[in-house]
């Protein structure tokens, strides 16, 4: 593994926030609660190289920047308070990943929704 690696938390600012409840039956259901236009602060982590492709994709190609970010965050679990977030990188750090050399790191691109 090359050793560009670290953690990175993306803030986004989503179009609307999904909520999972249980119904009666024990099944998640997933909802889509609307933000009124307003949007929701959203955070997302993962475990990436080269991170620095963001901002080549932003100079240089900036319709791939939408793929970049579900290539990265996509599968990425959605967290509404960054306390949250940050002891989730803790966690990846920790035990996924071991090691990295950049750490655990904030991206704050507000002007992006992943929803």
């Amino acid at each position: 593994m090359s050793a560009d690696n670290g953690i990175y938390i993306l803030e986004t600012r989503d179009s609307h926030r999904v909520e999972i409840y249980t119904n009666m039956f024990g099944d998640d259901v997933h909802c889509e609660v609307n933000t009124f236009g307003e949007g929701v602060v959203a955070w997302r982590v993962a475990h990436a190289q080269a991170i620095d492709n963001l901002d080549w994709y932003e100079n240089n190609q900036a319709y791939m920047v939408g793929k970049y970010l579900h290539d990265v965050w996509g599968k990425s679990k959605v967290f509404y308070d960054y306390d949250e977030a940050h002891a989730e990188a803790v966690r990846k750090e920790a035990e996924d990943v071991a090691w990295t050399e950049y750490g655990i790191c904030l991206i704050r691109r507000p002007e992006y929704s992943m929803t």
